[in-house]
């Protein structure tokens, strides 16, 4: 019987997990990494207003997240931007929705990432609290037999060495991964595959600082508070242009400028 291996990155900003693999190709998918909280289980609702979020239960509250959490959103978007991140309600809620969209009971071995400066400090900790049998909502369980966490670099390191069939080869080189995240920049320098420690670590400063940046300045444009970071950055990774107080805003002079030919 063939094991069955999966990856999930709660980051800051975005879930990220790998929904399956097919010969050498894997499926990933993603949702927000936002987690609203409700006393009792989403109720059910008509094919035609049916969203894709789970409700995960996580003590005495439920935790709705999805693809479509947006649709469940208030005015307040709650973010976990500090190091303790690991050891929420809503971290386990993230993941465990994660686990529920695999549509796996059984994982083999799941590997979970680490910003690189907490990886030593937290690494023992998230590997136990991944292992065992999770709740996923929907009266649906999970079991994870073991679990592995790596740096989030080192997660791109492998898929480049697997996509150009370097892993034969890749001992021998020196690497260096830069990894701007939504609350940290990490950087990861490795001989192989194996981290060199000293020359590794993590800064707490990502793109959720560009967005509030943005944000205060689009407040003193228009005069009035402004901290839908949501629409920025969707507008900063399409090109489409805000909208505020049903004006288009103008948003390209935050863009980076083409370079002169």
């Amino acid at each position: 019987m063939d094991l069955i291996v999966r990856a999930v990155d709660v980051g800051s900003g975005n879930t990220k997990y790998v929904v399956g693999t097919e010969g050498t190709e894997i499926r990933c998918a993603s949702f927000p990494s936002i987690a609203y909280p409700s006393a009792s289980e989403t109720q059910a609702w008509s094919a035609s207003e049916r969203r894709k979020t789970v409700s995960i239960p996580i003590g005495h509250l439920f935790y709705e997240v999805g693809p479509d959490v947006h649709l469940v959103a208030d005015s307040v978007r709650a973010t976990q931007l500090h190091d303790e991140y690991t050891d929420t309600p809503e971290y386990m809620a993230l993941l465990r929705g994660a686990l529920h969209l695999m549509k796996q009971s059984r994982i083999d071995l799941l590997v979970v990432g680490l910003p690189v400066a907490l990886l030593h400090l937290k690494k023992a900790a998230l590997e136990k609290a991944m292992t065992g049998t999770h709740d996923v909502g929907s009266g649906k369980t999970v079991t994870v037999v073991k679990a592995l966490a790596v740096a989030q670099p080192q997660g791109a390191l492998a898929h480049y060495a697997s996509v150009h069939k370097k892993m034969a080869t890749i001992g021998n080189e020196q690497s260096l991964i830069i990894d701007p995240g939504s609350r940290t920049f990490d950087w990861l320098v490795a001989r192989g595959m194996r981290q060199v420690q000293k020359q590794s670590h993590s800064f707490n400063r990502g793109m959720s600082d560009v967005l509030r940046l943005i944000a205060a300045e689009i407040t003193k444009d228009i005069g009035s508070p402004y901290r839908d970071l949501d629409a920025i950055d969707l507008a900063l990774r399409t090109g489409k242009q805000p909208v505020i107080f049903q004006k288009s805003y103008d948003i390209t002079r935050f863009m980076p400028m083409a370079e002169a030919v």
